[in-house]
């Protein structure tokens, strides 16, 4: 079994919590992560067109909100761990406008033979969830 330490190197236990934050992405960001990785479509990328959507603007990629969970998760678990025995299931819920920043919470759900997991939200700076999701590593 992997024995598993936070980032301060202290035993996991049920209830731990870990919180971080991300300012707002820009639409410099929402770009050159659509042109990176081929999610560049109107809705990400063209500001006027955005504008005569339902959702009134630019929509910030789920991938690039999501990251930084990934990034908490390797910290949380220790990144050779993560690389070899972590995966994160997620759903999106809702939608991140350009320039709202985004809090993160991650808490130990479980511990036991075979499996550690947190579960995590993402909310905007208005408390408005748009990803929820799990952040689970084998431990076998």
């Amino acid at each position: 079994m992997v024995e598993v330490k936070n980032t301060q190197n202290v035993d996991l236990e049920v209830g731990d919590t870990f919180t971080g934050k991300r300012a707002g992405v820009t639409f410099e960001e929402v770009c050159d992560f659509g042109n990176l990785l081929g999610f560049n479509g109107k809705i990400h990328t063209d500001i006027e067109y955005a504008k005569t959507t339902p959702f009134g603007g630019v929509i910030v990629q789920g991938l690039l909100i999501l990251a930084p969970i990934e990034s908490m998760a390797r910290r949380i678990f220790g990144e050779e761990n993560w690389l070899h025995s972590g995966r994160l299931e997620s759903k999106y819920v809702g939608m991140t406008g350009l320039g709202e920043e985004i809090s993160y919470r991650a808490t130990v759900e479980k511990i036991e033979a075979g499996e550690i997991s947190l579960s995590f939200d993402c909310k905007t700076q208005s408390g408005k969830t748009v990803i929820v999701g799990q952040a689970i590593l084998d431990t076998d």
